[in-house]
């Protein structure tokens, strides 16, 4: 039964990104890293957030020891930490976490998200085939959806990439699905507030 649940939840013996099932399984994989860690977070009062392989220690007072503590919890858990992502943020500047920048005690949705956005439009606009256009449509559909409910202003958006993947099932040329557009652009951005 193990062997049955692993093949059906994986893709190459690996958690597929973007699969429902892969943060879960993500966690539950790695419960003992995280209950490590989290136990040395509230030893320096700090909380712990973590999004399948992003973790984030945060707090009023971040010691300079942290990464090399983080760092051999982590190795002791047969994992290592990736020196690009691994920052230490201080008062005051936007902080990226899990996903998201927290700015002015609020949630916002990356910049890097919409270039993606962008780019996954762009490559379904050229798409001939229709089961990748698809995927694509599926693909772009997700990222808004994420992104407006982070922040309803990306709502129009999100509903606009529906109904692209909607229009895509049905098999319509690009030129029938409505473009993800602001208020009057026919590029994919965040409306004006």
């Amino acid at each position: 039964m193990a062997g049955l649940l692993t093949d059906l939840c994986t893709y190459k013996r690996a958690l597929p990104t973007g699969a429902p099932s892969s943060p879960i399984l993500a966690y539950w994989a790695n419960c003992g890293l995280f209950e490590t860690l989290d136990q040395r977070g509230n030893a320096l009062q700090l909380k712990l957030s973590v999004y399948v392989d992003d973790i984030t220690l945060s707090g009023d007072a971040i010691p300079r020891s942290l990464i090399d503590q983080v760092e051999g919890i982590v190795k002791s858990h047969g994992h290592t930490l990736s020196e690009h992502k691994t920052k230490i943020f201080g008062p005051g500047r936007p902080k990226h976490v899990t996903g998201v920048v927290i700015s002015g005690g609020a949630l916002r949705v990356p910049h890097t998200r919409f270039r993606k956005a962008r780019a996954i439009r762009a490559a379904f606009d050229a798409e001939k085939d229709d089961q990748r256009r698809e995927l694509l449509a599926a693909k772009l559909c997700g990222l808004l959806g994420e992104a407006a409910f982070l922040d309803a202003r990306y709502k129009r958006m999100a509903i606009d990439s529906v109904k692209l993947l909607a229009a895509a099932k049905a098999k319509l040329p690009p030129s029938l699905a409505r473009p993800i557009a602001g208020k009057h652009k026919r590029t994919i951005s965040p409306t004006k507030r």
